[in-house]
């Protein structure tokens, strides 16, 4: 089994991706690790994933009456 240049030469490291949440806490998608950002090459936020914790609902702005858009043409 191949093994990649930081194990080898043993460099503190992990391969799981690190995700930062909004309020600040990260977590590791590797159950071992200690969840320091440095030792990771994957670092995503919580609300670029599509089911994260952290993504914001979609907003609805209210459409005052009268202002209504154009029904769409069919072609």
């Amino acid at each position: 089994m191949a093994s990649c240049r930081r194990c080898t030469t043993d460099l503190v490291h992990c391969h799981g991706t690190l995700v930062r949440h909004s309020g600040g806490d990260v977590e590791c998608s590797d159950p071992g690790c200690e969840g320091r950002v440095a030792v990771h090459d994957f670092v995503i936020r919580c609300g670029d994933v599509e089911s994260g914790c952290c993504a914001q609902p979609p907003v609805r702005l209210p459409v005052p009456a009268g202002r209504l858009p154009a029904p769409a043409r069919s072609a």
